[in-house]
């Protein structure tokens, strides 16, 4: 789905090319918070010296993953409500069970920080059970202040199940629509389509007739993400609102499917969404052309033409996008797409876009346009004809085998992954090429080739499982790593064989992540008595480091110091905000790569309008990294528009990708480590592409 947050071998085409329907950034951009109002407190405290010492310690414990219960019950039953909600915050990093006694203990603390801040942790560790618990303090959030209840609210939508369902329908089918009492509201709103599927819409529906449009946004949010179908006709409704981010928002449900499946005529509802393509908000305009994609009617085709001349560099990347999606019904615009795929003085990424959507729409024109642009010196032009001739040929491995001998590794691996989509279930028929690109010099062609035959592996492929893991702990990323061994897994489902002779010829790998998926993906108990505990994690930092962390980026920030950074793209400066206080070991590591000029001259490898920009990558094609990974730091700050998060493949292997968010995207709350967020450069990320350069990283003391 475009609306992950991936790295290492998730293609930024491939993600643009699904449909994905995000937020609008009506106000200024920002992260949102969610600030902590403790019993007697109105104004942050200078930190004392036992604050600071335990932040080391818990920011040590975090770094390693490693559940010291004694010292965190300890540290748990401090008279600082500080240091107590700080506990609770490392409880729901660690994310392991039998920290949730002492969660639960905490979230009846009276202290509304620290009881705050236990109902966050709980929420991350996913477990239904808890669901009660949490019910039982959601009375008592309230309108001035965000204490218990908005993240009793939250966490009832990550750990999900009926109770927790049942709990939010039921608060929002009560409280006053004119009350106190909006904010936890929202909260819910936010929350309660996770628990789908919902049995009932209107205690969300209600909330589109509210008079403070903050949450009418986040009832249409809700109703377009948990109702499906069944909210269409009511969301079509309010595409008149005039909050933007209303209207934004509830364009996600209005996919020409689901319309049909309400039985709502496609002419009505085109009606109002055509006007919507020319709205002058920014993601209102992006998400009426996505949308229009699904629709086949000349009108749809015909504003979505238009589109791709526009002077916004965003609208015409949607609109090449959701052509393709329109397939054979938009032949009307061939020689616009062709001819925009041919420009030369056209961004690349626009390009890509219309070679790839004319391969749906015209497949033998589409073959005639990848011809030139497979010459092309342009990497990602040459990568975008290899998917083009790889969807118009519906696969033929020969018809792109030129560009998996390119010797650009973003090539060969972009024309390997178009083929793996294009075979979809009938991978079988790979098999021999799989096998051939085992021996791929590119790391993600090798990833790529593993996880492919990963899916359904036969036993025979065991000893080249095992040479591709061997030859993979040699790369400076551990991607081939990782996907060895989800093939291995895969195999040891049918039998012990594939553990015991992964065990008999690895010693125990250095890398956590390898250590971990070992453990989850083979037989665990073999692999624990034989590479021991795959935890904590070895950092080689002592308790010295941490407390120098500590004093010079959490101390000031705990009483309002500013830690800022200025990206330049293009000759244009982002001003960003960072948090140490809620992610330090993150912001140490933005900062340190960024001071030592590792980004600058990088180029911006994805960008889904009205959905985020991505940064951070030496390859260029989202598959880069530093050559290491850090710890989340999942927080309470929300994601608002301009938050700046990191982008992940799975927990625990951010590295140097970041993203800043286009709009408000709630679905990541507590989901991708929130760092920082954007105070100037608005209109600047709205209009960079793939591709694009920035020209430096700095911090700004």
């Amino acid at each position: 789905m475009a609306e992950m947050l991936r790295t290492r071998g998730c293609r930024a085409g491939a993600l643009a090319a699904a449909v994905c329907l995000p937020l609008l950034a009506a106000c200024a951009p920002t992260v949102q918070p969610a600030p902590t109002a403790t019993v007697g407190e109105v104004a942050p405290r200078p930190p004392s010296s036992e604050l600071l010492a335990a932040h080391a310690e818990l920011i040590r414990l975090e770094d390693r993953r490693e559940l010291d219960l004694s010292r965190l019950q300890a540290l748990a039953s401090d008279t600082s409500s500080r240091i107590r909600a700080r506990v609770a915050i490392a409880l729901g990093r660690l994310r392991r069970a039998e920290g949730a006694p002492l969660l639960l203990r905490l979230l009846a603390d009276r202290d509304t920080a620290v009881a705050a801040s236990a109902a966050f942790a709980l929420g991350q560790l996913g477990d239904s059970t808890h669901a009660a618990a949490l019910a039982a303090r959601l009375a008592s959030g309230d309108s001035t202040t965000v204490t218990v209840g908005l993240e009793a609210a939250h966490a009832l939508g990550k750990v999900g199940g009926s109770e927790a369902r049942e709990t939010l329908l039921a608060l929002l089918d009560t409280l006053p629509i004119g009350g106190g009492r909006g904010r936890l509201a929202g909260e819910a709103l936010l929350a309660v389509w996770k628990t789908a599927p919902l049995p009932r819409l209107e205690p969300l529906e209600r909330w589109l007739a509210a008079a403070d449009a903050d949450l009418r946004w986040k009832a249409a949010y809700a109703l377009a993400r948990g109702a499906g179908s069944r909210a269409a006709p009511r969301l079509l409704e309010v595409l008149s609102d005039p909050d933007p981010r209303v209207r934004a928002e509830a364009l996600r449900a209005l996919t020409a499917e689901r319309l049909d499946s309400a039985r709502v005529s496609r002419s009505e509802a085109l009606q109002r969404i055509l006007p919507l393509a020319g709205d002058s908000a920014y993601t209102v305009a992006v998400n009426a052309l996505r949308v229009l994609g699904g629709y086949g009617e000349p009108a749809a085709i015909e504003t979505l033409r238009q589109a791709l001349h526009a002077a916004d560099r965003h609208r015409a990347l949607a609109a090449a996008e959701a052509l393709g999606r329109a397939g054979a019904a938009a032949r009307s615009t061939v020689s616009d797409l062709a001819a925009l795929a041919m420009a030369d003085s056209v961004p690349a990424a626009l390009r890509a876009a219309a070679a790839e959507s004319l391969a749906l729409i015209e497949p033998v024109t589409a073959e005639q346009v990848a011809g030139r642009l497979a010459a092309s010196p342009s990497w990602r032009l040459r990568s975008a004809a290899a998917r083009a001739v790889a969807l118009a040929t519906g696969g033929r491995v020969e018809a792109v085998r030129a560009a998996l001998a390119d010797p650009d590794g973003r090539v060969a691996a972009a024309a390997l992954n178009a083929l793996i989509e294009a075979a979809d279930s009938a991978l079988a028929s790979l098999r021999n090429l799989l096998v051939e690109q085992l021996g791929a010099r590119d790391v993600m062609v090798r990833t790529a080739a593993l996880s492919a035959l990963a899916r359904d592996p036969d036993p025979s492929l065991l000893p080249l499982l095992l040479d591709a893991y061997d030859r993979a702990l040699a790369d400076t990323v551990p991607d081939a790593a990782l996907a060895a061994l989800d093939g291995l897994g895969a195999l040891s489902e049918r039998g012990p064989q594939a553990t015991r002779a992964f065990l008999a010829r690895f010693d125990r790998a250095e890398d956590p992540l390898l250590r971990l998926r070992a453990v989850e993906r083979l037989d665990s108990a073999a692999v624990a008595a034989r590479w021991g505990d795959p935890l904590p994690i070895h950092t080689g930092r002592d308790p010295d480091w941490y407390r120098s962390l500590v004093e010079r980026l959490v101390a000031p920030a705990l009483v309002g110091g500013n830690v800022e950074a200025a990206v330049v793209t293009g000759g244009d400066t982002l001003r960003l905000r960072l948090h140490p206080a809620s992610a330090p070991l993150t912001v140490h590591n933005f900062l340190t790569l960024a001071d030592a000029g590792f980004f600058d001259g990088q180029e911006w490898p994805r960008v889904v309008p009205s959905f985020v920009v991505q940064g951070g990558d030496p390859r260029g094609d989202t598959s880069g990294g530093p050559g290491y990974s850090i710890r989340d730091e999942l927080n309470r700050l929300r994601y608002g528009a301009g938050t700046v998060g990191m982008a992940l493949a799975g927990p625990d292997t951010g590295g140097s990708q970041f993203f800043i968010t286009h709009s408000p995207q709630p679905h990541l709350d507590g989901t991708y480590t929130a760092f920082g967020e954007l105070v100037e450069g608005r209109e600047t990320i709205q209009s960079v592409l793939p591709g694009d350069i920035i020209d430096s990283i700095r911090s700004v003391r």
